[in-house]
């Protein structure tokens, strides 16, 4: 009877045990999901460019078993929409944070704040420093350099003659650098005139607006450079309203514009591969997470898309893998 008692006892230590285990293995599994959180912070929703991005950063988070949440105030204008939503990503004590800023200034205190709260932060689609900051990498293209690869492909399609409107985005280093390169280029060209710019804060509806307005006051205008593709596309409704049929180039290689660009609705864009750059993202979060080494900057890749080349770019054979790359300083103009 006392061994019966003694192997009763054992099997009951033993069950006690093993519960004891699985609880922990249990409450460790919900704490480490808990903690293997990354926020998303794009500038707004209008754009079709931002919703790629974070459909490229939820699959891969999906792969690695991160849980990914995208938070985004309405309008790009929205500076302190942004602002508070990262602010309540810190509250929430997410593992990594990564914005996609427009204001560098608004941005600032809350990028600091996070740093305060042991939250690194990952700054997507732009190479240029927020100053007074300690962002743990920068990701995306060289802004200026596509700029620059849009305005030597206006020129081809001008043939060194013509006139040429530019719409830009929100006043910020986005705008500065891409229609800054762009300008670089045309200006080495006297046959090409441009007659003019305005903003159109990277909405569709006032691109349409402001293109509007441009072909009125200028009908024999011949190409518009945009400063993303939902302003491209929105010059390019303006002028089929019109009855004029103009070049248009544009920004970002957002699907919808890649439609465009097979039915001739549009002329080209620089395909910078939005939803790769939002995988980048987690695999450059994941890496920092694991502690292993990670460039200050990672520069991805982007190239002009036209009819020539669109098949290819759909199917990410002009994708190349990103490299190390450096700052891209504000060029103020």
């Amino acid at each position: 009877m006392q061994t019966l008692g003694r192997l009763l006892a054992v099997k009951k230590y033993r069950y006690f045990f093993c519960m004891v285990i699985l609880v922990c293995l249990l409450f460790n599994a919900t704490y480490a999901t808990e903690k293997r959180k990354i926020a998303i912070l794009p500038p707004g929703t209008t754009s079709p460019f931002h919703s790629e991005i974070a459909k490229g950063a939820q699959e891969q988070g999906e792969d690695t078993g991160f849980r990914i949440e995208v938070q985004a105030p309405e309008r790009e204008t929205d500076f302190k929409g942004q602002v508070k939503l990262m602010t309540d990503f810190i509250a929430q004590k997410v593992n990594v944070i990564s914005v996609n800023a427009i204001d560098e200034n608004a941005i600032r205190i809350a990028i600091n704040a996070a740093t305060k709260a042991k939250i690194p932060v990952f700054v997507h689609n732009s190479l240029t420093p927020i100053t007074n900051t300690s962002v743990t990498e920068y990701i995306g293209y060289n802004q200026r350099n596509g700029g620059r690869a849009c305005g030597e492909y206006a020129v081809k399609l001008l043939r060194g003659r013509g006139k040429v409107f530019i719409i830009e985005g929100i006043p910020g280093f986005h705008q500065i650098e891409r229609s800054g390169g762009f300008l670089e280029v045309i200006g080495r060209y006297s046959g090409i005139k441009v007659v003019g710019k305005d903003f159109a804060f990277w909405e569709r509806d006032q691109a349409t607006e402001v293109t509007t307005r441009a072909l009125r006051k200028n009908p024999d205008l011949d190409l518009i450079f945009a400063d993303s593709d939902e302003m491209e596309i929105g010059a390019a409704i303006a002028a089929r309203s019109m009855g004029r049929k103009i070049y248009t180039i544009g920004i970002d290689g957002n699907p919808i514009t890649l439609d465009k660009i097979e039915e001739g609705f549009v002329t080209a864009t620089l395909g910078v591969y939005p939803d790769k750059i939002g995988a980048q993202i987690i695999i450059q979060a994941e890496k920092y997470l694991k502690a292993e080494k990670i460039p200050a900057f990672l520069e991805t890749p982007a190239v002009v898309v036209d009819k020539n080349n669109l098949e290819d770019y759909k199917a990410g054979k002009l994708w190349t893998d990103p490299v190390e790359g450096k700052a891209e300083e504000l060029n103020r103009r």
